[in-house]
């Protein structure tokens, strides 16, 4: 019985491998026929662009991704199957390979859960307690919940007044605290307008249409939004990076070499 249910295993694990490479297959098909002027004959789904596959889940899908970047991977894999709940997605990465930080299943699970909850401009929770992707719904809008609910609690309150030579010895710093506020509302206007790193990622490289560095993309960043502080962040991003290489349909040009540094295109 054990010998039957490791051929089972055994073969599934070959289904698996050969679906990824049918996928692939497709792709460079499409890459084909696009570079010689002609329409792609297999739609996005065929080739698992937009929703992925799961049943083609390796041993080491989200090996290496930080824990943000492989939920949103998961998800992204299963769109036509749906949202997922904690366990589901917990299942998932473990079978992917992902690399907790702690061995106690239940603060696994306790950190996941926040990441969640806590990255609402990422994920959608449902009321059904099932987590998806705000892209999936139309009027859902991606919210930072907590800069909102700091943002509101300074509004409304009423103005001290004083009277007397009082009065005048406050004058100034009153003045100070209508332009604190002033700067706070035009700072949370601004923050409205600044994307998650993950996507300021994306849009720097879609923006490149020659070599790049991974310093390139932090610059480049740095300098469209600065409040996201891309030079003190250069880990997480070089790691984004690795997460959308192939989405991107990213190569290496070349392999850095000391003070060298690992060069990039975007494959058109």
């Amino acid at each position: 019985m054990a010998t039957d249910n490791n051929t089972v295993i055994g073969l599934q694990q070959h289904i698996r491998d050969l679906e990824v490479e049918i996928v692939d297959a497709k792709k460079m098909v499409n890459r084909l026929l696009v570079r010689t002027g002609q329409p792609p004959i297999y739609s996005e789904a065929d080739t698992g662009s937009e929703v992925g596959n799961i049943s083609a889940l390796r041993s080491d899908q989200f090996y290496g991704k930080a824990l943000s970047g492989a939920i949103r991977a998961y998800l992204q894999m299963r769109k036509h199957v749906g949202p997922a709940n904690v366990n589901e997605i917990y299942d998932s990465l473990c079978k992917g390979g992902f690399t907790f930080e702690t061995e106690n299943e239940e603060n696994r699970k306790r950190n996941l859960r926040i990441s969640l909850t806590k990255n609402t401009s990422i994920f959608h929770r449902l009321p059904s307690g099932t987590f998806g992707l705000p892209e999936w719904y139309e009027s859902v809008k991606p919210q930072n919940g907590e800069e909102d609910k700091k943002s509101k609690k300074g509004r409304g309150r009423p103005k001290k007044h004083t009277t007397g030579k009082k009065a005048g010895k406050d004058a100034k710093p009153e003045a100070k605290k209508e332009d604190s506020k002033d700067d706070a509302e035009t700072s949370t206007v601004e923050e409205d307008k600044t994307p998650t790193m993950v996507k300021a990622v994306r849009m720097a490289l879609e923006s490149f249409t020659a070599e790049f560095t991974k310093q390139d993309v932090v610059d480049w960043i740095a300098r469209k939004y600065p409040a996201l502080k891309a030079q003190q962040k250069k880990p997480s991003i070089a790691a984004m990076m690795g997460n959308l290489k192939k989405e991107l349909n990213i190569e290496t040009v070349s392999e850095g070499n000391g003070k060298e540094p690992h060069k990039y295109r975007v494959k058109k």
